[in-house]
Parts: structure tokens; C-alpha cells; sequence
């Protein structure tokens, strides 16, 4: 498989080449005119131009030192071009300097001499897909995303992968419960990509974000005058998510009081802006999320048992990532590939660096994982090759900042009794006794235990029918 085959816009680019040095130029030529539709070189700021003026190009390769001039004054001059060109930077030094006057122009990709064909073909690939999706967005012509992806070969994986296509195909609301860094909005976002309505961009909102004063004008917009400093009406997060999808991430954190009229909302969909007369409605579909434990917060009164059951007609529960380990390799893997494509090469795991990966105990979850990966990346753009030391290195780096909580030993071991009894219930449907047996534990202090862990066994079975 070439790189045109992987990557399509490389068939058909059109490139040109800008670099004094030409054995340079000769060499970026040979890396690219079997991959790529046109190659032409310039050797100086002036056959640049000329060269443009004769024929159109998707990407232009500059070096910043020019005979006569500026790399950089070059690509302000092309850049008038109602055309449009994407640039790759090249440059026999990488100064912090360069990189911020880089960033300050819009242009994101740098390659320092010596450079690699893989580094070149990786951000010229990248630089063609932000072109194709930067002339959808200017034609009006939206590009659904494609959906999000849950990678993992782990059983629960697998059946979380069904679950997202069932429930894809419904309307339902969906709660999704469980720690954080589990993937929860990786999981909303899967579902809505999947769902009739994933052609709109679903609307995310972080619950804990909105200060209880503002959560009326916030969810629901304002009518002009309607209060100092409304000098226009504004549109709510009910209304912008007509016809999407809302994905209430840390519903939890809502008040009381917006937990009744988001109630009185998906009751009936009316729901009238602050200040207005006129009801109005908005046509989405719900999907909300949240670490903490509802039962116990409707048991104490800090959250409505209406909306709990209103909001979890399907419900997803899932699970920290020490308990489907096996998932590790593979995302691992398709981390790197994502953060190669970003820095514009290929990055590579050593095996004793992977077994590291895999004893470490993620409390941070999914979301710790890729954060360890990115600065694993960062460690690695030299050789591409990441090590055990850099592993090493990077998570105790972690836990000597504090990122990796230590926590008491008996929270810790409540927490770890918390999930395991909730993965019997999940396998059991909710039977305490199928459960207790599958453990090996005494049915009586099973049933104690679940009751003192606040995990209700009704639950697991409402669950086990609403997305199987």
C-alpha cells in the first residue's frame, strides 16, 4: 500500500518547491513525483511567483533563507492569491523564534534539515486534508465527521461497540455513568455520529461550567431587555441544539431548580427565553453524563428521582480502564498514530516500553493513557522510537506533580470493591445470588456489601434490557 492510497489528496497535489539549494530541491522532487500528481522547483522568490502566475498549486515547500528575500515574505505574497495555498516550512534550524513567527502567520508545519520522506509525505498529507476541509467549511458544503472511534479488543469493548449501534438507531435518552477519563464523550459523540442526526454537530455543554445564576439564560437564551446589559435577544443551548444533538456532560452538577424545568422540557419540548412571551420549541436528542452517584444524590435530595429516570431510558455504565487492560495496546497504538500525523512523523513503541504501559494502574483512565502518549510524543520527535526510560520518565513525572493521586488505603480499596461488585452485577443482569456464586462470597454478606457500596441491583437489570 503506497501513500497515495492511504492518504487520497496526495494523487492528486499539486506542489512547488521553493529552496536555493539544489540538490535539496532535486531530493524533496525524488520523494514526491511518484506520489503526487505535479512537482515543480523554484530556486528563488521570483520563479516562485512566475511559476504561480502560470499554474495553480495545492501546497507549496519554502525555505525560509531565499536569494532574494524571505521564505516568509514569499508566502505573504502568495497568500493574496484568491486561490489559496497551504505552505510546509523548511529549515536547516529549528529556533523557538522561527516556531513562533510560524505560529503567529497561521502556518503549522515545520521541517528541520535533515528530514525523512515519511515526515515529508506525513505533513504534506496533512496539510492537503486541512485544505479539503477548510474549502467545505468556505462552500457552505458541511462534511459530517466521521464517527468517533472506540478502539479496544476487550469484551467489554465489543459489547459497548453494540450497545453504540443500538442505540444509535433509537431516540432514546441516554445516561452515560462512570469515572472520569472513561471516554464519556467519546462514547456521546459515537452514538450521535451514528444516529440520523449526526450530519449536525452535536452540542456539548459542561454542566459544572455554568454558575447556578446563569443556568435559565444560559440553557434557555434571553428576549431583548429582558435584564441590564440584554441589549439583543440570544439564542439558549436548547435552541442551538434544534435538530442535533445535546450531550449534558456533568449533569450532576445541575441545581435543583434547573433540574425541574429541564424536566418540564423533555416532558413536553416547550420552554420559554427569559424575558419572552412566546413558547418555544426545539426538536433534540438527549444524551447526558456524570461520574458521581445519582442514587445515593436522590437518596440525599441534591438530585430529582424524576429526572434520573427520565434521563436514563438507555444507560451506559463504563468501566476504568485496569479493568479491560487488553485495550491498552491498541489504543496506545492508535494514539500514536493520531499524534504522528500531528507532528508529521511516525512514532514507534519499544516493546519493554509497552509492558511498562501495561503494569502501570491508570487512574486517570482512557484520558490519562493519550496525555501519557502525547508527552511520550514530545520526548520522541528526534528518533520516533519511544523507550522504556521515556515511559518511565514521563509517568514519574506524573506522580511527582500530584497528577497521579495517593489516596488513602481504605478509600482506594472501597473504590476497587465498588467496581468489581458493579462488573458482577453488570454480567448478572442484577441476580444477587448468580452474582454472589460467580464471586465465590456468601450470598448474605454479598447483598450487605452491594447495599453499603450504594449500588442498587434494579439498576443493573433496567440497564441489561434498555440497550440489549
Amino acid at each position: 500500500m503506497n501513500e497515495s492510497t492511504t492518504i487520497p489528496e496526495l494523487s492528486r497535489a499539486r506542489v512547488l518547491i521553493v529552496d536555493d539549494d539544489t540538490d535539496m530541491g532535486g531530493m524533496i522532487d525524488d520523494m514526491l513525483k511518484a506520489t503526487v500528481d505535479t512537482v515543480c522547483v523554484a530556486t528563488s522568490c521570483s520563479e516562485a511567483m512566475r511559476l504561480c502566475e502560470k499554474g495553480a498549486f495545492d501546497v507549496a515547500i519554502v525555505d525560509i533563507n531565499l536569494p532574494d528575500g524571505s521564505g516568509l515574505d514569499l508566502i505573504r505574497t502568495l497568500r493574496e492569491d484568491p486561490a489559496g495555498l497551504s505552505f510546509i516550512i523548511i529549515s536547516g534550524e529549528a529556533a523557538a523564534s522561527t516556531a513562533y513567527r510560524l505560529e503567529r502567520m497561521g502556518i503549522q508545519s515545520l521541517l528541520t534539515k535533515p528530514f525523512s520522506s515519511t515526515q515529508l509525505k506525513f505533513s504534506l498529507g496533512r496539510e492537503l486534508v486541512r485544505r479539503r476541509r477548510s474549502e467545505k467549511r468556505e462552500g457552505n458544503d458541511a462534511e459530517p465527521k466521521p464517527p468517533a472511534q472506540l478502539v479496544g479488543i476487550s469484551p467489554y469493548m465489543k459489547d459497548l461497540r453494540r450497545k453504540v449501534r443500538d442505540l444509535a438507531e433509537s431516540l432514546l435518552p441516554v445516561l452515560i455513568l462512570g469515572p472520569t477519563g472513561t471516554g464519556k464523550e467519546v462514547i456521546a459523540q459515537a452514538i450521535h455520529g451514528r444516529s440520523c442526526r449526526g450530519k449536525k454537530t452535536m452540542m456539548t455543554v459542561n454542566s459544572s461550567a455554568i454558575p447556578e445564576h446563569l443556568e435559565e439564560s444560559e440553557f434557555f437564551g434571553y428576549a431583548r431587555g429582558a435584564f441590564t446589559g440584554a441589549v439583543q435577544a440570544k439564542d439558549g443551548i436548547l435552541k442551538c441544539a434544534d435538530g442535533s444533538s445535546l450531550f449534558l456532560d456533568e449533569v450532576g452538577e445541575l441545581s435543583l431548580r434547573m433540574q425541574a424545568k429541564l424536566l418540564r422540557v423533555l416532558d413536553g419540548n416547550d420552554f420559554m427565553r427569559v424575558g419572552d412571551t412566546a413558547p418555544q420549541r426545539s426538536d433534540f436528542r438527549l444524551i447526558s453524563a456524570t461520574n458521581r452517584p445519582l442514587a445515593e444524590m436522590i437518596r440525599s435530595g441534591l438530585f430529582r428521582e424524576d429526572l434520573y429516570y427520565r434521563l436514563r431510558a438507555a444507560r451506559i455504565v463504563t468501566q476504568a480502564l485496569v479493568n479491560h487492560k487488553e485495550d491498552i495496546p491498541p489504543l496506545t497504538d492508535h494514539f500514536l498514530r493520531s499524534f504522528g500525523i500531528e507532528h508529521g512523523r511516525e512514532f514507534r513503541l519499544h516493546g519493554d516500553a509497552l509492558d511498562v504501559l501495561l503494569h502501570y494502574a491508570w487512574p486517570g483512565n482512557i484520558r490519562e493513557l493519550r496525555n501519557t502518549v502525547a508527552a511520550l510524543c514530545g520526548t520522541a520527535l528526534d528518533t520516533g522510537t519511544i523507550e522504556k526510560r521515556n515511559v518511565l520518565w514521563v509517568l514519574s513525572e506524573a506522580v511527582c506533580d500530584g497528577t497521579v493521586p495517593v489516596r488513602p488505603f481504605a478509600e482506594a480499596k472501597m473504590d476497587f470493591e465498588r467496581e468489581y461488585y458493579r462488573g458482577l452485577l453488570l454480567q448478572c443482569g442484577g441476580n444477587i445470588s448468580s452474582a454472589a456464586r460467580a464471586s465465590g462470597i456468601e450470598r448474605a454478606y454479598f447483598s450487605k456489601r452491594v447495599r453499603a457500596l450504594g449500588l442498587e441491583k434494579s439498576l443493573f437489570r433496567t440497564c441489561t434490557s434498555a440497550v440489549s
